[in-house]
């Protein structure tokens, strides 16, 4: 090929690029940045104060002792705001690092409606290794799916909601495909939320999720 004729297909594969990323664009619905303070609309679920916080784009939560698992319903420092409202599905999505060292210490993203009653995709300690799991809880009745294996300290999760289905998404980095996890149903109980936690962690070493690119985005056509 001709080089006024490479120049031109470059022309129009850069083009096709910009033209998908401003589509891309105009279906985010919210996009966190995580600044101090924290943007309008969201709350916290028994908020501690002293094990958050805020640092260049970036949300850190101590993990603490406690689960919002069956019984339990003692985790702090779960950050919500109120999910968007739209005829189509929605994608949640935000990238995690962590490393949890003992049993069932976690983090992850969450699709909430109260304590009994959400669905989370989490990348937790299980007592010989790290394992990504989806975790589904409604009337207090938990089930947990989509487990596998996982050895990176970061994490990008993806939780797309369509219907009365939650289906688990993740990939190692931004560079790569999206790997299914698995998919669930959706527990009914009043209006959702969406947002994140960190829990399982021990009371006597300080030890911290961080969360940055949280977004939720209108899913297209």
């Amino acid at each position: 090929m001709k080089l006024g004729g490479c120049l031109a297909a470059i022309a129009i594969l850069i083009g096709a690029a910009i033209i998908s990323l401003a589509n891309d664009n105009k279906k985010i619905m919210f996009p966190e940045k995580f600044t101090s303070p924290l943007s309008a609309g969201w709350h916290w679920v028994r908020e501690d104060p002293k094990a958050w916080k805020v640092e260049n784009g970036t949300l850190l939560l101590r993990s603490l002792p406690g689960y919002l698992y069956l019984h339990h319903n003692n985790a702090p420092n779960v950050l919500l705001r109120k999910a968007p409202v739209t005829s189509k599905g929605l994608i949640l999505e935000v990238f995690l690092e962590n490393q949890p060292e003992i049993l069932y210490e976690h983090a992850g993203l969450y699709w909430y409606y109260d304590d009994d009653n959400y669905v989370c995709l989490l990348k937790e300690w299980m007592g010989n290794e790290v394992r990504l799991r989806i975790v589904r809880e409604k009337d207090a009745t938990g089930d947990i799916s989509g487990e596998s294996e996982y050895g990176a300290k970061g994490v990008w999760f993806r939780l797309l909601i369509a219907g009365d289905k939650a289906t688990g998404y993740y990939r190692p980095t931004d560079k790569e495909d999206w790997r299914k996890m698995g998919q669930v149903d959706l527990p009914s109980k009043g209006a959702p939320k969406v947002g994140v936690n960190a829990g399982g962690g021990p009371q006597n070493a300080e030890r911290w999720a961080r969360f940055s690119h949280f977004r939720v985005i209108e899913q297209g056509e």
